[in-house]
């Protein structure tokens, strides 16, 4: 607001320099401060959700928020390994997205931020099915690598095969989380290209009518558990990536089908239910990469988004699965009018719900 006192934006920089010089010089010294540096950028980000929870500390919340993830991604950085090739790209990569952000956002006034959000937690969902596949990739290689190692009586084949028995309750676990993290990730990644499409104009926000559309959601929905089963079945084989992708587009779909079933006014509704699926898919993804950070702000998104969701429910007086059109029948197509009806009294029954609707505002 222009009454507003002027903030102090330039004081929120001393807290960020001395996490980023003594996780630098940590560095050199070869102290381990990865952990810490990653706990405070989670305690910014808790400050960031709940200085968000008001207008007025608003502006405070944002600047958490940016704190907290430029944290993470300073541990991500210098963590991804010893290549300087590596480095680079990803710092391409980052100052691309840095600026690609930043020249949507200054451009988007303040009624087209539902459409924004939208746009941007589809490229979490992007983020979220790339890394469980490309984790999922990596497993599959790494396990293969062991199998060929574990053929033969000597002492390094024994050592392979060892660590061959050892790590398979693993590999279950990151199974599980790795499939999460895909079909989450692409439930949120085409459920907000709808949604963006929808709030954007470039398509009819007129809700979605298909025969049997509650059928086809199920079949999709059983199909996902389906491919889940054939995947978890294959474990880090090769054998489970087809089911993987099969699982990731069928759930691709599911997205698609859902979000396109809901009317442009319900779309509010359905951006906070994908932030809320954002949430959970960096909440799988934390597990996938054992990456505390992304467990933590995944938990804090993905609560927030469904309290939320609850929240406008309740004040559009429908709930969340009515709201979505999951177990309502398609709306039926309004009868012809009869030309030779009476029209007198419909004019009277507007003119009437009109008058009373002015004296109840007045």
């Amino acid at each position: 607001m222009q009454d507003d006192a002027p903030e102090p934006t330039l004081i929120y920089a001393v807290p960020a320099a001395l996490l980023l010089g003594a996780y630098l010089v940590g560095q050199t010294m070869g102290l381990a401060l990865n952990g810490p540096v990653l706990l405070s950028s989670a305690l910014f980000c808790v400050f960031a959700i709940g200085g968000l929870s008001s207008q007025k500390t608003a502006n405070f919340g944002n600047k958490m928020g940016l704190l907290g993830v430029s944290g993470g991604l300073l541990v991500t950085t210098m963590t991804a390994g010893t290549s300087l090739a590596l480095k680079q790209q990803m710092g391409i990569v980052m100052a691309a997205g840095v600026a690609l952000g930043a020249a949507v956002a200054s451009k988007a006034s303040v009624t087209d931020l539902p459409q924004l959000v939208a746009g941007f937690h589809s490229l979490v969902g992007v983020a979220a099915v790339a890394t469980a596949l490309s984790s999922q990739m990596a497993e599959v290689a790494h396990h293969s690598a062991l199998v060929a190692a574990a053929v033969g009586k000597t002492a390094a084949a024994k050592a392979a095969a060892a660590t061959l028995a050892a790590s398979s309750g693993g590999h279950m676990i990151h199974s599980v989380t790795t499939f999460l993290a895909a079909i989450i990730g692409a439930v949120t990644l085409t459920g907000s290209a709808v949604a963006f499409a929808k709030l954007q104009g470039l398509v009819s926000g007129k809700p979605l009518a298909l025969p049997f559309k509650r059928i086809i959601n199920a079949a999709l929905a059983l199909a996902t558990i389906f491919s889940m089963k054939l995947f978890l079945a294959g474990a880090a084989t090769a054998t489970s990536m087809p089911a993987l992708y099969a699982g990731t587009a069928i759930a691709g779909v599911l997205g698609f089908l859902v979000t396109a079933g809901v009317g442009g006014g319900d779309m509010p509704v359905v951006i906070t239910l994908l932030n809320s699926a954002s949430g959970w898919a960096l909440c799988a993804e934390g597990l996938v990469l054992s990456n505390n950070l992304l467990l933590v702000v995944g938990a804090l998104i993905g609560s927030s988004g469904a309290v939320l969701s609850q929240i406008m429910c309740v004040a559009m007086n429908k709930g969340i699965v009515a709201t979505l059109g999951l177990l309502t029948p398609p709306p039926k197509p309004l009868a012809p009018r009869d030309p030779n009806a009476p029209v007198v009294e419909q004019r009277y029954f507007v003119t009437q719900l009109t008058t009373d609707s002015f004296m109840c505002e007045t």
